[in-house]
């Protein structure tokens, strides 16, 4: 899928065929960084902790990137709410 999110030096994407649980990667420093984040419990699950401007972009954007992720895994979808 394309980046699901952007802003500033930011990007997170959400992928296909992609593992569980529910996460999505973003990914800054122009590509040398990236996390994946946990779209339920928002804690960091691999890779690199992304600085608070990123945590906070995948906050206020939530659900535009559990809407990505319920897109492309119809069978384990999360929940939109916050």
């Amino acid at each position: 899928m394309p980046c699901a999110v952007r802003d500033g030096g930011f990007a997170v994407y959400v992928y296909a065929n992609d593992h569980n649980p529910p996460h999505c990667h973003i990914v800054w420093n122009g590509g040398d960084k990236v996390g994946a984040v946990d779209l339920e419990t928002l804690v960091v699950s691999a890779g690199d902790m992304p600085p608070k401007r990123g945590m906070k972009l995948i906050r206020d954007s939530i659900g535009i990137v559990r809407k990505a992720w319920n897109e492309l895994h119809p069978d384990n979808r999360v929940e939109l709410e916050e």
